[in-house]
This record gives structure tokens, C-alpha cells and sequence, in this order.
């Protein structure tokens, strides 16, 4: 497997539902057992079946370095994994037997085992390569998620809390978020995602004017009320552009119950829009109500996108299982903290010591759920940005938009993966995708202005850019955004003014300094680019900084060689912008360096797209 865009025929009415049952995961290990390269080699055999064997039985908490080490090579009750590095040596020689295996005699195996780097738990996905090849097609990539026409479109307001505190806005804000993702789920309906929905909570704004301002067809407003163990909901449905109640309902049930609640009440919405819905899938089943309370709390923490908010939100996520051990969506709440904390967007922690955690959790997820959009979404930015795998990180994008073609995140998400190949076509196509559905939100804004750049449209980048910075004049994103777009057409001085407002804006987060000290050095101000690497260095001593951002500005001050050994460190500590290597703008002189190609054949970017 080498990472190649894989093709797939995707149809909005048709959409596969690819759940793997234990006998196909069963069969393809057995299949991979009597390879000539695993049936010499007893060891990895041996290795492979029990965490196979284990991820698909459940028993997840043998899977970690300490009951390995003793179960399958046979060490005593004595045993340290960070002295004896027995097992993750053995891990790294068995990720690579594994993907020899498919180069060779399993590349047309229906089924894909993986095992993620840094984690002891397997990973199992469709070889969408070779369903391709089985078809005669030339593997390319499908655009059902930027095609598909919906006949409605709604947004949810924030329900209203009729319960008497403000500390009961995270129920309130919790079932709605839960209403549109359900509602998200229906691919005919474009759906506006909570991000955007929750600018409007308290507003003054008529229904007309918010239907106007989101380009929606419908919205949906209602109220929520809590009560001991039980909750009433009642909604309306109103037509935008009348301003007319067409439908409306309430609804009592128990805590215990209210998850169900929610595809009922989408079930009941798509029926007045004359919406044919598929099949429902299987229900979620009771949860505990102790833990649906935290599990919410924990989502309000986490919907907060700052670094406390996340370090909260894990902790409610952690009280949520305490409650209720099966619950699914805590393990993608966890998983969605690690992932956030350590490759997608922040990187505030060392990532090895964080991201194999927030695969185990989005594993676990799935393994109880594999109807989870947001776990697959979750699994996909890690695969991509920490595992490398670009082949699983695809079909991690894919799934969680087979299952919810309305998720901003996942769709976001995936125009990074197609930027990261260099496809920037697609890339703009799915960013705006995006917007489509969350066109308030500051991340989708930066993103699509990003895409823009990246595709080298630089005056439509710059207006996205400062557009952003009119929504939210103190999101340094956005200076930090214009700043780039300075440097590529040479307004160097305007360049350096946007990153020193990025800098003053970041709040001390470190990644706006690399701009700032690769402009420094490019324009030949050698000491202030300097001091922009003793800030870092400084910062260093106390919280992880990525050695990403020092290599990029010595690629600035062009000391290529002290540029390559932050770039190894980089590659050492799998900081997450080492996938987009191939791709980023400030390294563009070292493109004819061998140490260039040879990382980028190491960290596995597809070598037909890389240079």
C-alpha cells in the first residue's frame, strides 16, 4: 500500500454501509497467517492473532505493552516495557512485515489490517484500491460530497432552556447539537452545523432574517425542559421565507431514553419536508443518565475549541465511562481531547505521548458504534497527521461522510488530506463544501481562505482572509493568514506587520512565531529572526514546542543544515505539519536537497504527487 488516492463510485441513494463483521476480520487474519513472509515467521503470527483476536472480542485492556510483553512473548510478572523495548520493537517490525504483505501477495485482499504507529490496536478497513482495480478503474477519487444537490435546507436554533439556571444550558445545547446531527445524517438536507446555529443564541433576528442570512430553506426553533429524570422537548418547524409554522410537536421521555429521541424527531422533520428517508440504522440503546449528564457537560467543554476546554471536557468524558463503560460517544469525546491536544490544530503536548491514546479511544469507539461520523472523523485527522497513513486516513474521511454527508469537520478535514497530496483542486471543492454548512465558523473561514492559498489564488485568498479578520478582528489566524499571502507576492514589509499582529494576538501559542521568524529570515533580518527562535527555545524549557517550527526558520535564514536537523527531530516526535512537507510554501528551496526526498519517502507522502 503506498498511499494512492483510491477511487470509489459513490451515490447519494446508494450509499454503502461498511460494517466489518468479526468472521471478515477473522478470515483476513487467517489469510495474512498463511502468506509465505507470516508463515515463516511464528513470532509476528503469534503477535497478530492476539491483538486481532483481542480488538474484536472486546479485551482492550490487554492490549497495552506490560500484558503483551507477558502473553505473547512470554516474559514474567517482572516485565518493564520502557526498560525492555522488546514489544515496540517487535510493533514496528510487525507494521512493516504487514505492509509488505499487502505491496505483494495481499494487494488485492478484500480487507485491510493495520496496526497505527505508536498504538497496540489494530485498525481494520476495505482495500478500497482494490475493489477499484477489480473494476477496471483508474484509481482517481470521488466527489459525491461536493456534487450531491439537497432539496431542503434548516437550521436548528439553540433550543431555549426553560429549566430555570443557566448551569442547565449544556442540556439545552447538548440535545441541540444532538438534533442536528441527526438531522445532519440525511443527505438530501443540507444542514447548517451547531458552530454557526449557536451565534444566533439570544439573538433579536427574526426568522426571516436568519433563514436570509444561512441560505436555508427552513428552520426549526423550540424549547427544552428538565425535570428530575425527565425532559420535554417541543419544536416547531417555520418555512424561511413566510415566516409560517408548518409543523410542530412536543415531546416527553425519560433521560435514559433521550437519544432516541432524537432520530424520531428528524425522522418526523424529513417526513414535512417530503424527504424519503433510508432504512433507520440500529438504535443506540439506553444510556445512563448520570452519564449522558456528564457526557453533554464534556461536550460544551469541548465545543469551547480552547486548550482548558479540551483538558474539561476529558475529564467529564472520563466521569461519562466511569457511569456507563459501554457508552461509545465518551470514547469519541476522549478520543476527538487527544486528537485536538495533539495533532489537530494545537499541538500543545508532545504527540507520542497523547495521539496513541486518542487512536485507542476512536478505535474502542467504533468497535462499540461503528456508526459514529465524529469517531471516524476523529480517526482520520490522526491517521493523517500522526500515523501517516493516508490510505486509512481516507477511508476514515469517507465513512464519516457516508454517515453524516453533512459534517463540517470531517469535510474540512478531508480538503486538508487532498492539500496535503497536492491536489488542490479538490481541496478548495471540499473547503467550500464546508462553508456551505458552516458559514460562520472561524476555522472553516481560515480553512477556505487557506485552501485558496494553497492553490496559489492569491487575491481570492487575501479577501477570504480579510473577511475572517472583519467576523473576528482578534482571531490571529487571520492576520497570520494575510501575512502568508504578502510573502508569496513579495509585500514583504505588509508581511512582517500581519505576522507581528498574529503574534501579539496568538494568546502564547508558539506556531505563530515560525511565520514571523521565516520572514525575518528571508528578508535578510538575521538577528530578529534569531530572537524568534530564542522565544521558542525559551518556551521550550517549560511546554512542547514542535521542532517543526524552529526547521522552518532556519529554512528562512537558509542554514539548510541546522533546517534538516529540526525537520529529523520533527520526524522523531511525528509532529503533525510534517505531513504537509510536500506541500508547504517555506520549503520550497530545499525540494532538490536528497534529505528532502529521502523524508519524504520516510514519512510515506505518495511519491507521484511529492515535489
Amino acid at each position: 500500500m503506498n498511499g494512492a488516492v483510491l477511487q470509489r463510485e459513490h451515490r447519494v441513494n446508494t450509499m454503502e454501509q461498511d460494517k466489518l463483521a468479526p468472521e471478515q476480520i477473522t478470515s483476513q487474519l487467517n489469510r495474512i497467517l498463511a502468506s509465505s513472509g507470516f508463515a515463516r515467521s511464528e513470532r509476528h503470527s503469534r503477535f497478530l492473532g492476539y491483538i486481532v483476536d483481542h480488538a474484536i472480542s472486546g479485551r482492550l485492556n490487554r492490549l497495552k505493552g506490560y500484558t503483551i510483553g507477558i502473553d505473547v512473548f512470554d516474559r514474567d510478572a517482572s516485565f518493564d516495557p520502557t526498560v525492555d523495548s522488546i514489544v515496540r520493537v517487535e510493533a514496528g517490525r510487525l507494521r512493516t512485515k504487514l505492509h509488505e504483505y499487502y505491496r505483494a501477495e495481499g494487494q488485492n485482499d478484500p480487507l485491510i489490517i493495520d496496526l497505527p504507529k505508536g498504538a497496540y490496536l489494530p485498525v481494520f478497513y476495505l482495500n478500497r484500491s482494490a475493489a477499484a482495480a477489480r473494476g477496471g478503474k483508474e484509481a482517481g477519487v470521488d466527489n459525491w460530497v461536493v456534487t450531491r444537490k439537497p432539496v431542503a435546507s434548516i437550521g436548528v436554533l439553540p433550543l431555549v432552556n426553560l429549566s430555570g439556571g443557566g448551569d442547565l444550558e449544556y442540556f439545552s445545547d447538548g440535545i441541540t447539537e444532538s438534533i442536528i446531527n441527526e438531522l445532519a445524517k440525511i443527505p438530501e438536507l443540507r444542514v447548517i452545523s451547531l458552530t454557526s446555529m449557536m451565534c444566533f443564541k439570544g439573538t433579536r433576528k427574526t426568522i426571516r432574517e436568519i433563514a436570509a442570512q444561512l441560505e436555508v430553506s427552513h428552520v426549526l426553533e423550540g424549547t427544552v425542559l428538565k425535570e428530575e429524570e425527565r425532559a420535554r422537548i417541543t419544536v416547531q418547524l417555520i418555512e424561511g421565507s413566510s415566516d409560517h409554522n408548518i409543523w410542530a410537536e412536543s415531546y416527553e421521555r425519560e433521560l435514559d431514553n433521550i437519544i432516541q429521541l432524537q432520530g424520531e424527531l428528524s425522522r418526523s422533520i424529513a417526513e414535512q419536508l417530503a424527504i424519503e428517508l433510508r432504512p433507520p440504522q440500529e438504535s443506540a440503546g439506553t444510556v445512563n443518565r448520570e452519564a449522558l449528564e456528564a457526557y453533554l457537560i464534556g461536550r460544551r467543554y469541548r465545543n469551547e475549541l480552547t486548550v482548558d476546554g479540551y483538558y474539561r471536557a476529558r475529564e467529564y468524558f472520563q466521569e461519562a465511562l466511569s457511569k456507563d463503560p459501554r457508552f461509545a460517544q465518551a470514547y469519541m469525546g476522549i478520543a476527538s481531547c487527544y486528537c485536538s491536544l495533539g495533532s489537530h490544530g494545537f499541538e500543545i503536548d508532545d504527540p507520542r505521548d497523547i495521539i496513541p491514546q486518542g487512536l485507542s479511544n476512536a478505535q474502542t469507539a467504533l468497535l462499540l458504534d461503528e456508526s459514529l461520523h465524529e469517531a471516524h472523523a476523529f480517526m482520520g485527522i490522526m491517521l493523517l497527521k500522526y500515523s501517516w497513513d493516508w490510505t486509512g486516513s481516507e477511508y476514515s474521511f469517507r465513512r464519516a461522510l457516508e454517515l453524516n454527508p453533512n459534517d463540517p469537520r470531517a469535510t474540512m478535514q478531508y480538503s486538508m488530506y487532498f492539500e496535503t497530496l497536492g491536489r488542490h483542486d479538490m481541496a478548495v471543492q471540499l473547503a467550500e463544501a464546508a462553508h456551505a454548512v458552516d458559514p460562520l465558523s472561524k476555522a472553516v473561514n481560515f480553512n477556505l481562505a487557506w485552501q485558496h492559498f494553497q492553490a496559489g489564488n492569491y487575491p481570492r485568498a487575501l479577501e477570504l482572509f480579510r473577511e475572517l479578520v472583519k467576523m473576528h478582528p482578534d482571531f490571529w489566524g487571520g492576520h497570520w493568514g494575510i501575512a502568508h499571502v504578502f510573502r508569496e507576492t513579495g509585500a514583504h514589509d505588509e508581511a512582517v506587520r500581519s505576522f507581528q499582529r498574529a503574534v501579539l494576538l496568538s494568546g502564547g501559542y508558539a506556531l505563530p512565531y515560525q511565520g514571523l521568524g521565516h520572514i525575518y529570515g528571508i528578508t535578510g533580518r538575521h538577528r530578529e529572526a534569531m530572537k524568534a527562535i530564542e522565544e521558542l527555545e525559551r518556551r521550550a524549557l517549560n511546554t512542547y514546542v514542535s521542532p517543526y517550527y524552529f526547521a522552518t526558520i532556519y529554512a528562512g535564514l537558509g542554514d539548510f543544515d541546522k533546517c534538516f536537523d529540526w525537520l529529523e527531530k520533527a520526524y522523531e516526535y511525528r509532529s503533525r505539519l510534517m505531513a504537509w512537507l510536500n506541500v508547504a510554501k517555506e520549503y520550497r528551496p530545499v525540494h532538490s536537497d536528497p534529505r528532502y526526498r529521502d523524508l519524504i519517502g520516510r514519512i510515506g507522502i505518495p511519491v507521484e504527487v511529492a515535489g
